[in-house]
Order: structure tokens, then sequence, then C-alpha cells
């Protein structure tokens, strides 16, 4: 409590209050508009930005944000709701820093050297702050500021820190909930036996590949389907049968260079779609995958061999086709191959 005894005291008091009420309500201002800005903060670099901007309103010589290593500094990594025991955790990387006017992100300055370089300086006339960052009982990281009164006379101070943990855990959840996501995704697209796409998968990202290649010199389509795969499937078990379809969706694989899309388009019919090149022609695809069939056969001690019927089409952009009829005239194609095999 301030005693007022004379007028001097009564002017020191009302100066005091005044400037002190003016301090007060800065730093509501600040923590009530940061508090709008980082609500659903989607990434760190985000973070980052927006820390900028309140640093340089609060008065200190220095100011950092440390954030436990433990928490990936990347949006698309996932992220386990188990990821970090509760307690303190001692290794941590610099998110962002100021000082003498200059901002610092460097993720090599570790949050315990950067103790051990305060101490060893033994600089009596600065105070360091040190404050971990807290949601719920979990800590992120620690937020440190030096020779500032903003920690000591100010309750927005508390706010602050609310509002920084409560922006890491809006990352840490989006990163999780990203992460759930690519992985139903991947359920949703990808054939688990081959790990190639499946027909969802076509219809997702075929149409990107497809769009790209018409806006160019066109598209090739390579239908292709596995010969004997009922006779392996009867003689050798559904086992071996699965082998032989990973096998050639393997060759496929291999072939694929850049921009290509391999389909299973059913239970032993792949797809193959590429943009048209001068460099690379649908008849060079298909040497190209008779070729690896070949030395896959040469190189294999089974009782049986690998072999496939293709059939491409080639499509222009003057065309005017859409995918799915043109998948037809490649299956239909394929199909042709295969009578002629037998004819043979």
């Amino acid at each position: 409590p301030i005693y007022i005894k004379t007028k001097d005291d009564g002017k020191l008091f009302r100066k005091y209050y005044y400037e002190r009420k003016g301090i007060d309500e800065l730093y509501m201002s600040i923590t009530q508009e940061m508090s709008a800005d980082l609500t659903g903060v989607e990434s760190f670099e985000k973070l980052r930005i927006l820390m900028r901007r309140y640093f340089l309103q609060i008065e200190c010589e220095g100011i950092y944000l440390f954030l436990c290593s433990k928490f990936p500094d990347n949006e698309n990594s996932a992220i386990e709701p188990d990821w970090f025991s509760q307690g303190y955790e001692g290794d941590s990387f610099l998110l962002i820093g100021y000082e003498n006017y200059s901002f610092i992100e460097n993720k090599n300055i570790d949050f315990g050297k950067f103790l051990q370089n305060i101490r060893e300086q033994n600089i009596c006339e600065k105070v360091y702050v040190i404050s971990p960052i807290h949601y719920g009982k979990q800590c992120y990281g620690y937020f440190v500021i030096c020779n500032s009164e903003f920690p000591f006379e100010n309750q927005n101070y508390y706010s602050f820190l609310m509002n920084i943990g409560n922006a890491i855990e809006s990352i840490r959840k989006q990163s999780l909930l990203q992460t759930m996501i690519d992985k139903l995704d991947a359920i949703w697209s990808f054939d688990a036996l081959t790990n190639v796409y499946n027909r969802s998968g076509l219809k997702k990202y075929g149409s990107r590949v497809w769009e790209d290649g018409m806006k160019d010199k066109g598209i090739i389509l390579l239908f292709m389907d596995l010969d004997s795969l009922k006779k392996v499937n009867d003689t050798y078990g559904h086992e071996e049968g699965d082998f032989y379809i990973k096998s050639f969706a393997q060759i496929l694989i291999k072939i694929k260079k850049h921009g290509e899309l391999i389909v299973r388009y059913g239970g032993d019919e792949f797809l193959f779609m590429a943009p048209l090149s001068q460099e690379k022609s649908a008849v060079s695809y298909v040497e190209e995958i008779k070729r690896e069939i070949r030395e896959f056969n040469c190189n294999s001690d089974l009782n049986y061999e690998l072999d496939a019927s293709i059939g491409y089409h080639i499509i222009k952009p003057e065309d005017k086709i859409e995918m799915e009829d043109a998948i037809e005239i490649a299956d239909s194609k394929m199909y042709e191959e295969k009578k002629k095999k037998k004819c043979r």
C-alpha cells in the first residue's frame, strides 16, 4: 500500500497510478489482440510471423520462445496424443527470439545451452524470467524475457503465456488431424496389396494427370490384364497369386519415371496413365514392360512364368474424349491382344 502524507506524495501516487494504468491497458490490448490472432493458428511458421508483431510491443532487452524438441517443428509431421510425458523437458530449441533490435530464428540454439551461457556471463544487471509454456499439464516449451517489468507487475503476462500455449496445442491438434486424414486417404486411395492407386485413387488423382496431359501433347493409356492368374491361384494357392500380382505391380513401379499414374483397376487388371511426350511413346512403354517381365522370369525360380496382355490407346487434346471412355477403348484393345495370344 502507498500512504499519502504530503501533497508531493499525492502527486507521485497519481503519476504512478496513471502510468501503471496506461501500461496495464497496453498489455491488456496486446493480449486480447494476440488471443484473437492466435486462434486456430495452423503452423509454426504462422506462429513465428505473429509472434514477431507482439515481441516488438513488449519493452525488454531480450525475449525468446523455446519449443520442446519432442514437438516436431513441422505442420505435416505425425504428432501422437502421448508424444510428450508430463513434466519439464530440458531439450528444447529456439522457435523465435528478439535481441539487439533483430530477430533470431535458429533451431540450433538449445535451451540448456542458452541457460548455461547466461550463468557463465554472470551479468548482475540483467534479470531473466523463465516461464514454462503450458497447456493443461503438458509443458510445450519455455518463454524467456530479459529486463522487463511485464512478468512482475502485470497480470496480463499469464494471459500472454496462455495464448502461446493454446496456439501450440492448436497446431498439435491440427497436425494430428491432418495425419489421420492422410492415413484415411491412403486407405481409401491405395491398393493395400500392391501399394499403387485403386479405383478411388484414380478418381481423385487421375483427373489431374489427365487434365495436365490434355493441356499439352496428350495422354498414353496402357490397360493390362495378367495372364494365368486363375491358374496360379488354383495350382499354388492365393498367397502365390498375391505374389504374382505384386510382382507385376513392382515392374510398373520400376518403369515409372515422373508424372505417370499406376492403378490396380481390378483383381488382375492394371491401368498405366502417362503424359504423351516425344521421348516416351506408348510402344516404348509396352516394350519396357515386356523386357522387365522377361528379366523377371529369367531370374525367377518359380514353377510358372509372369505374363500380361497389354493394350494401349493414345489420346490427343483435339479428341475431346472423357477419361472413362478412353479407358474403355484401351481395355478393348487389351482384349484384342489377349485374343491374338490365344490364337497363337
